[in-house]
């Protein structure tokens, strides 16, 4: 009975052994698979079922994340100043998209009338298109002020396919704006 337990015990460390491994290679799959369309949110909108053009190009414009609409907005200025005596503000905007994320989607820089803000999605949950910029995004969620760390401006810097000396350049931690959006319109 003692060696059948301990044949046992041997076989389910293998399984756990194995488990951790297929889930750690997944993890590292789908972080990593830059290209892959599967990383491309669902459209909110049913008549807009294609992420791609007739010719293969990604299309910039469409309804990511959870389905909003565009009543309530606030003007950027309301918000600007709502975030000088507020830690964070729950609010609904518009902006002009400045440029996105180029490995992925999975940020935008969108102008607030001279201000620029980062706007990344709830929970990593969807992306947006590489080439939105120039477009105008509304978004829902909640906006804030945050101190970045060098660290974080230098993988932002990387993910903008900035160059290696602009990437060393980055040495001081900088305030920014910041939006986590839960949904977002872009035409």
């Amino acid at each position: 009975m003692r060696n059948f337990a301990a044949t046992i015990s041997n076989s389910m460390k293998h399984i756990k052994l194995i488990a951790a491994t297929i889930s750690v290679a997944a993890i590292i799959s789908a972080c990593s698979n830059e290209n892959n369309s599967s990383n491309f949110p669902v459209l909110n909108t049913p008549a807009d079922t294609s992420h791609h053009g007739a010719h293969g190009e990604e299309k910039a414009t469409g309804s990511f994340g959870e389905k909003i609409d565009e009543s309530g907005l606030i003007s950027s200025a309301d918000l600007l100043k709502q975030l000088e005596t507020k830690d964070s503000v729950a609010a609904k905007i518009s902006a002009p998209i400045s440029h996105a994320c180029q490995k992925k989607g999975c940020w935008m820089m969108v102008d607030l009338a001279g201000t620029e803000m980062r706007v990344t999605f709830k929970d990593y949950g969807f992306f947006v298109p590489k080439n939105s910029a120039g477009h105008t995004a509304t978004m829902q969620g909640v906006a804030s002020k945050e101190i970045l760390s060098v660290e974080t401006l230098r993988h932002y810097a990387e993910d903008e396919g900035k160059s290696k000396a602009e990437i060393a350049a980055i040495t001081e931690p900088i305030t920014e704006y910041s939006f986590e959006a839960v949904g977002v319109i872009i035409k």
